[in-house]
């Protein structure tokens, strides 16, 4: 199957940038195009493409025993990621969208002035709506968080920061999530050592980290509920509780891999660091993946727990 690969701007229908643009026809004559985030997840689709194309699904369950070991989570991840990427949607400057079958729905002007005059491809649309879940906090009322608006307020923290927007929300009247408490706890130990027992969690342990391997050696983070714990969240949160020494260096502290990474977080046209992949991380920006593991294992009083995968786990 031909396949036509640049490298060009583009835009995912979730609103993220893309750098690589793949344009092909399936065997059904219908032209598709994708947008990608990196050369690396384009050759990733052609090769799910290609996997798809050479032959019925237990013959490619075969292929795969004699290629590589690959587990059920694995497989089920490339095969939810490719067809999801094959799809896109077109909308014009009157609202109307129109989608890969042909088929058009009408939204509006003020839909169009919006999001007019792009094609949209990816896993979701960004009018779509989804977003991350709020972490649920309980309303206590501003009296009972005298003592910790206190301790914030004394580290005089500006508009706008993390500190400014825990103290915000104190005031208001809610109660800290486990992950902010940890957050603040570790702030108040190097600043205001009396002040870090009033953050304190009641629980020890808060939860399990639950790390496996890539096929490439890249670890995989899920918590207890199978979610995906992204790396990128993981390392704002340490940067934020002042936990930087996250680098493959000695102790892990490397000031230059830090402004690097603190600079493209700022700029980079895929975005801040939480929707980055892992293998960026370690490719580009020398952050040792395992030792972030370990350290916000510890910041969050989690465990971690290494997946064994035995032969019944694969394909």
């Amino acid at each position: 199957m031909p396949y036509n690969k640049r490298k060009q701007k583009c835009t995912q229908s979730d609103g993220d940038k893309g750098n690589y643009v793949l344009s092909y026809t399936d065997k059904k004559g219908k032209k598709r195009r994708a947008c990608h985030t990196s050369k690396k997840k384009m050759q990733g689709q052609i090769a799910a493409i290609e996997m798809e194309a050479d032959g019925a699904p237990g013959e490619v369950m075969s292929e795969l025993r004699k290629k590589k070991r690959v587990t059920k989570k694995q497989l089920r991840k490339i095969i939810r990621e490719a067809i999801l990427l094959e799809y896109e949607q077109y909308v014009d400057e009157d609202g109307n969208v129109y989608d890969d079958e042909g088929n058009v729905s009408r939204r509006g002007s003020a839909f169009g002035r919006k999001y007019g005059g792009e094609t949209y491809t990816g896993t979701r649309q960004p009018w779509s709506g989804r977003s991350n879940k709020p972490r649920k906090t309980s309303y206590v009322g501003a009296g009972a968080n005298s003592e910790q608006i206190a301790a914030v307020e004394a580290l005089k923290p500006k508009p706008k920061t993390f500190l400014g927007s825990i103290l915000q929300q104190l005031k208001d009247g809610r109660g800290l999530s486990s992950k902010q408490k940890a957050v603040v706890r570790k702030i108040m130990k190097k600043r205001d050592p009396q002040s870090e027992k009033l953050f304190e969690n009641t629980m020890v342990v808060e939860g399990t980290l639950y790390v496996s391997r890539g096929y490439m050696g890249t670890p995989m983070v899920e918590d207890e509920n199978e979610d995906d714990v992204l790396f990128g969240e993981m390392i704002r949160t340490l940067l934020n509780a002042g936990d930087d020494d996250i680098f493959q260096a000695p102790q892990g502290v490397s000031e230059k891999a830090l402004q690097n990474l603190l600079k493209q977080d700022k700029e980079s046209p895929a975005g801040p660091i939480e929707g980055w992949d892992a293998d960026v991380f370690s490719s580009y920006y020398n952050v040792d993946l395992d030792r972030v593991i370990r350290l916000y294992a510890r910041l969050m009083n989690h465990t971690i727990e290494q997946v064994s995968e035995s032969e019944e786990d694969y394909y």
